[in-house]
């Protein structure tokens, strides 16, 4: 004869319990529809007991491996009679268990004056509240029976089910995790106005009735050994699930959803390579504890590598690891080395003056040489995340291709439910890399067009050809070229090029040659301060005013050239007036300038401070917008003061 008994642990607990209610489970293959099945066999020798089992839906209990299924290697053995066309056992003492359903809200009506001695819910989050309740009236004992009637539910974690604040004394909920201490404890609760209070095990109300009991006892895949050992590949299938699946269904979370959590892994885009040109931050997040033994499970050392581009947000590594201090010191300066002398570099600076010291060995000692910001974070974990949680949920935040990716998906999926050293790491980042504000706000990478500039057809419209010329302190230059169209009064970027340490005496005469081969009326070549000096000290600019007789569709024309310092130039106006130019698409931007719209999305200014002057293309740009106000030709711009830089009031420059 086949035995069959729990196996040790939760299942074993699950079937001693006392209480009037039990709900067993939290995660997936735990052994709880098992467990079910054989508690409800308890008093099968008793000919007035019975018992009732429910799924919310039919074909959950006879499809293959469900409900009946698994009855049939239980039932049988002892004595049990399968009546399938009423999904019923009938034992030889005539005491009966029936499976059905509640497909329905209205279906519980269908057991109205029934007596259940025995209630099971299978998957008790698939039931709604109002069926729980309303069939636990339903559990009462026949005449002349004495078996104390008690209910008994299995379950997986849902978070925003209604079972969550049933049992939510057992559960940890910062974490979402059940609390092992608590499993099993029994809880006594009576109902008031349709709401449940927590009182004593003694109390009574006024007609001396006492209160009801309930417990929950969690159940893992790891406490199924029965199970893994007729299985052995089911775990690997609930760690082939996506992080907030596997949070749930093996780790048993009944704070994590797609829902209710903050990030949706869903939402990063994976991508083989960042862009260039960005400026990286690297945010150190530090624990300095190494796990103590298997079952201690401390937190992280997390730095994320993390870079903005055109108003998105790049993630390029996560170094992520577990060391003593000294190993601690030792890697995050070989990541520092790594990722070089121009990635700014964050560290957290932990509570209490300890943190402080610490924090400052890092700066002045560790990483000395670096740019590193000491910071302290303010506020809620979740509070931090916020901003760039939003850029991830429109699909504003790329992750690079790596073995980083799949830990950082799942604590994201996870967050802020377990472990939050990753998602801390990348908020300190986007905290610093956002510090400086974007000087054209307006402009986003996308704002690039497919330019077919036809120049025969444009030759005598009322259109101006400007290039501008900027030498910065390095020595190097960079030339933007574009043509303004005084007719629909916007501005044309087609055409760019750089140079480091350039000669005046080979660029000059190479951009006049370069101008005036569009055959343009007037070609307009502006110079920063600098350039203009060393051009005109050398004798570069002797071509100045020079006309150019050139044959154009068999009539002579001619062409002037003009090369000088940009007049009136007032950098603050200018980036006013482009912003305003950005938002109402008055620039067009070539897909082939991508190094200028690079510059034009990334160009910072840090609060108090001067725009950065290191972006030739974004100076050259406000040359010419200076050149077009001087010429009075901003008149059709129509303001825009959502998108002014200052309030400040320029008198070299109009208001517009």
């Amino acid at each position: 004869m086949q035995e069959i008994r729990p196996q040790k642990g939760p299942q074993e607990d699950f079937l001693s319990s006392s209480a009037d209610i039990v709900v067993f489970g939290g995660a997936a293959f735990g052994g709880k529809s098992f467990g079910l099945l054989m508690e409800s066999t308890r008093h099968v020798g008793d000919p007035r007991y019975n018992g009732v089992i429910f799924r919310r839906e039919s074909p959950q209990i006879t499809s293959g491996g469900g409900l009946w299924d698994t009855a049939g290697q239980i039932y049988p053995h002892i004595g049990g009679e399968a009546k399938e066309h009423k999904l019923t056992y009938i034992f030889p003492s005539k005491a009966y268990i029936k499976f059905t359903h509640l497909q329905h809200e209205k279906d519980k009506i269908d057991h109205q004056g029934a007596q259940y001695v025995f209630i099971g819910f299978d998957e008790l989050t698939h039931f709604t509240e109002g069926q729980f309740w309303y069939l636990l009236t339903r559990n009462r004992p026949p005449t002349g029976c004495t078996i104390r009637p008690y209910c008994r539910c299995t379950t997986n974690p849902e978070a925003d089910s209604w079972v969550r604040d049933l049992i939510k004394w057992w559960i940890d909920e910062d974490t979402g995790y059940a609390l092992k201490e608590r499993s099993g404890i029994l809880k006594y609760f009576t109902r008031i106005d349709d709401e449940i209070v927590w009182v004593d095990k003694d109390w009574k109300d006024e007609e001396g009735n006492g209160p009801k009991s309930i417990t929950f006892i969690p159940s893992y895949i790891d406490d199924n050994p029965a199970g893994m050992k007729a299985d052995p590949t089911y775990k690997s299938n609930l760690m082939a699930q996506d992080s907030v699946n596997m949070e749930r269904l093996l780790k048993g979370n009944w704070n994590i959803t797609y829902k209710g959590g903050m990030f949706n892994p869903g939402w990063f885009k994976v991508i083989e390579k960042a862009p260039e040109g960005i400026k990286w931050v690297r945010y150190w997040d530090r624990a300095a504890t190494i796990p103590k033994d298997e079952e201690d499970d401390p937190d992280w050392n997390a730095g994320a590598l993390v870079g903005m581009y055109g108003g998105e947000l790049y993630i390029k590594d996560i170094n992520r690891f577990r060391a003593t201090s000294a190993e601690c010191e030792k890697r995050i300066k070989q990541a520092a080395d790594i990722d070089g002398e121009n990635t700014t570099i964050g560290y957290e600076i932990e509570p209490g003056s300890a943190g402080i010291e610490i924090a400052t060995h890092y700066q002045t000692k560790v990483l000395m040489g670096y740019t590193v910001y000491l910071d302290r974070p303010t506020g809620p974990k979740e509070e931090r995340c916020r901003p760039w949680c939003a850029l991830a949920e429109h699909g504003h935040v790329y992750i690079v291709r790596g073995e980083w990716n799949r830990p950082f998906l799942a604590e994201a999926g996870s967050f802020p439910f377990g472990k939050k050293d990753q998602i801390d790491a990348v908020s300190g980042a986007y905290k610093i890399a956002t510090r400086n504000k974007n000087v054209w706000a307006a402009f986003k990478l996308s704002n690039t067009y497919k330019l077919n500039i036809e120049w025969e057809e444009t030759a005598y419209i009322k259109t101006l050809h400007y290039g501008s010329i900027v030498q910065l302190k390095d020595l190097s230059v960079w030339f933007l070229e574009s043509l303004w169209n005084d007719v629909d009064g916007k501005l044309y970027l087609y055409g760019c090029w750089t140079s480091p340490q350039a000669n005046p005496s080979l660029q000059v005469p190479m951009i006049i040659h370069r101008m005036k081969q569009k055959k343009y009326q007037t070609e307009n070549i502006l110079s920063n301060s600098r350039m203009w000096v060393t051009a005109e000290s050398k004798g570069y600019v002797k071509s100045v005013g020079k006309l150019y007789r050139m044959e154009y569709d068999k009539r002579l024309i001619e062409i002037t050239v003009g090369f000088r310092e940009a007049h009136k130039y007032d950098e603050t106006g200018a980036i006013t007036a482009a912003n305003q130019m950005f938002a109402r698409d008055q620039i067009f931007v070539s897909h082939e300038c991508k190094e200028p719209a690079r510059q034009f999305a990334g160009w910072t200014v840090e609060k108090g401070k001067p725009v950065d002057t290191d972006n030739g293309y974004c100076i050259a740009l406000c040359q010419i917008i200076s050149e077009l106000s001087r010429r009075k030709l901003l008149k059709k711009i129509p303001p825009v003061p959502d998108y002014k830089y200052s309030k400040k009031k320029y008198k070299k420059f109009p208001v517009i």
